[in-house]
């Protein structure tokens, strides 16, 4: 698992998104990748 703090990031959320998911593929890995805000709200009781 990994938490990344993206207020200060060059690039918006989708282009990220689509790195990691390229990366992974690139390395054979699963990558999932999520705002916090839904993270938050799916694993509110």
């Amino acid at each position: 698992i990994m938490m990344l703090d993206l207020k200060e990031a060059n690039s918006d959320f989708d282009k990220i998104k689509s790195s990691l998911l390229d990366k992974g593929e690139e390395l054979g890995v699963d990558v999932k990748i999520q705002r916090e805000e839904i993270f938050n709200s799916m694993h509110t009781l």
